[in-house]
């Protein structure tokens, strides 16, 4: 069995210390629906595709396409288990929902355990927020795990217990 993992967007709103994106030399834009559609329909036809995966260097639900994708990959593909990664900055109600009506799991890249790490890690300044929208969109229904990179100077110690504490392993 084999897991598919589409990029549909290489731009992201973040800056985390551990990923290439921030000195990414490729040209960074939108996956063409076009090459989108071709993909999917060929996956259609593969058998060994048991998954898919929305996910890359970019930020996922900063792809204007992405209700469109989802619509087609539902109807190219229904019973498909679906996985999409963000960092969660743009995870509003309206996107939650979105996610949950194409039965999506969603892993939330938290990365911290409080808003300074969070900023330190990723050089976001959104944690409430995004702790917030989490907790809304999972009394919703949307299926979400949230992430933490665990590594000496990222997230450690206590921190790691505070996160699994709030989030689960």
């Amino acid at each position: 069995m084999l897991q598919l993992q589409l990029e549909t967007i290489s731009i992201c709103n973040a800056r985390c210390v551990f990923c290439p994106y921030p000195t990414m030399k490729r040209q960074r834009g939108t996956m063409e629906m076009e090459l989108y559609r071709n993909i999917v329909d060929q996956a259609a036809d593969i058998p060994l595709v048991s998954e898919m995966c929305l996910t890359g260097l970019g930020e996922t639900l900063l792809d204007k396409h992405l209700r469109e994708r989802l619509h087609y990959l539902r109807r190219k593909l229904p019973a498909i288990p679906l996985s999409l990664y963000t960092n969660g900055s743009y995870l509003t109600r309206e996107a939650a929902g979105m996610l949950r009506r194409a039965d999506a799991l969603v892993y939330v890249s938290l990365n911290a355990a409080n808003q300074d790490k969070r900023r330190q890690v990723m050089g976001l300044e959104d944690f409430d927020d995004v702790v917030r929208n989490i907790d809304v969109a999972i009394a919703d229904g949307t299926r979400i795990k949230v992430k933490a990179v665990c590594e000496k100077d990222l997230i450690e110690g206590e921190e790691i217990v505070e996160f699994q504490e709030r989030w689960g392993d």
